[in-house]
């Protein structure tokens, strides 16, 4: 058995991911693509009110003031979270940056970063190493897909949860979609799919470095149509739950859609997992350390049990789409567990309802809490009190959800790209976010 800390705090790949995605598509220095963050670093910026709230939590605030040192640089100088409106610096982030845009990989992963980092994670009794820091590589899989109603999606592999989509999106593309948006069946109908989804894929999903699986197997058309005939249009179905990375979290993630003159995308995320990661923070470094280990299982025979040089289950995923071989659009949602059940949403709210990115994602959602097939469901009350009140008839266990607790269902960023070549954004207003255009 592995100490909390052993299991929770894993190697961080975002900044090699940075440098490497950069040497492989990249226009632009790092120095010059880092100067904006360095400045908001250095100098502070305002900060806005739904991540005031978030910061401001009980929890949040306790965990930084008191699981390390370092915490100190991600709260304000008395010791407490920003309130809105106030300007927030972190000269020492802005210091690891430079670093970075000066020595590139090296600049964080050897050197006075490095130390740091090192120094932290042992210090809580923790086995990194510098040897394992610069052992740290970047993959680029090839991406997953399928097509849903002309609609080519793009998801990345397993260990990401993409595949959960994928897997729902199939299933849905076999079945009767109800013509009304939002009303009992469609909400029914995409709950119940999403149930059977997870169920395969919260066993499936594992580092395939270090596993047999085939996630192939579960597109395919033929296992599709055996899941199908699990659905029930008038009652809840339950199915087996197999596979059990950790269903709590509060997601600490960025995501962030951008198309340019020419024509390319991306769809980007990264996280730290929970919020501000394990809360853990190297000294005089502005950044807490991810707790991505939290994904893994310590079932023996789970495909996902920890284990050396291993990638754990991960909740992250972009999403892209395309039709008839051009581009549809970057999309993704953050949100742990919910953000497969929200690429779901969205996608059957462009292509079955054909709504425009904002209003895909503005329309009321639902969340099965930690990807759970027989967990709780949360839906917003803009879905409809009716609504709601026969779901729970039909079997569900619904929690209604307003105000700050809609964040469950996450916050997403989508750009639709029209046959015209014009582009349209969406930023979704569960979220500070918002779609601008770059020049």
């Amino acid at each position: 058995m592995c100490s909390p800390i052993d299991i929770c705090v894993v190697l961080s790949g975002a900044v090699a991911g940075w440098c490497d995605a950069l040497e492989k598509w990249g226009t632009m220095s790092l120095e010059k693509l880092l100067q904006p963050a360095i400045d908001l670093a250095e100098n502070g910026f305002p900060v806005s009110t739904i991540t005031a709230f978030q910061w401001s939590t009980k929890a949040v605030v306790h965990m930084l003031q008191t699981k390390s040192e370092g915490g100190r640089d991600l709260l304000m100088p008395n010791g407490e979270a920003p309130r809105t409106g106030d300007v927030f610096k972190n000269p020492n982030l802005a210091e690891v940056l430079r670093r970075i845009a000066r020595d590139g990989k090296d600049g964080f992963y050897s050197g006075p970063t490095a130390d740091e980092i090192v120094k932290c994670i042992q210090s809580k009794g923790g086995l990194v190493d510098h040897e394992d820091l610069l052992a740290n590589r970047t993959t680029f899989p090839k991406p997953l897909s399928i097509n849903y109603k002309g609609v080519d999606v793009f998801e990345i592999p397993p260990n990401g949860q993409g595949i959960t989509a994928l897997i729902a999106l199939k299933m849905l593309d076999g079945l009767e979609m109800p013509p009304v948006h939002n009303s009992v069946g469609h909400v029914h109908t995409l709950i119940e799919v999403m149930r059977i989804a997870f169920a395969d894929s919260r066993w499936l999903i594992s580092d395939l470095e270090h596993s047999k699986i085939d996630p192939e197997i579960y597109l395919s058309e033929e296992y599709s149509a055996t899941r199908r005939k699990i659905f029930n249009p008038n009652r809840q179905t339950v199915d087996v739950v197999r596979g059990s990375p950790s269903p709590e979290t509060k997601s600490d993630t960025v995501q962030f859609c951008v198309v340019d003159s020419e024509g390319n995308a991306c769809s980007f995320i990264q996280s730290l997992y929970e919020a501000f990661g394990s809360a853990i923070a190297p000294e005089n470094c502005g950044f807490a350390l991810q707790n991505r280990g939290a994904g893994f299982t310590l079932q023996p025979d789970h495909p996902n049990v920890v284990a050396p040089s291993k990638r754990p289950y991960n909740t992250i995923i972009p999403g892209m789409a395309t039709k008839n071989g051009k581009l549809f659009g970057p999309f993704g949602v953050m949100g742990g567990f919910n953000q497969p059940q929200a690429h779901t949403q969205v996608i059957v709210n462009m292509v079955d309802f054909h709504m425009d990115p904002q209003t895909a994602l503005d329309v009321g959602r639902f969340c099965i809490k930690g990807g759970y097939p027989g967990g709780q469901v949360a839906v917003e009350t803009v879905v409809g009190e009716d609504c709601i009140e026969a779901l729970r008839q039909m079997g569900h266990n619904i929690e209604a959800v307003s105000d700050h607790n809609r964040s469950i269902c996450g916050r997403g960023q989508i750009i639709r790209r029209l046959d015209n070549g014009v582009l349209i954004a969406g930023s979704d207003g569960r979220g500070d976010g918002c779609s601008a255009p770059l020049f």
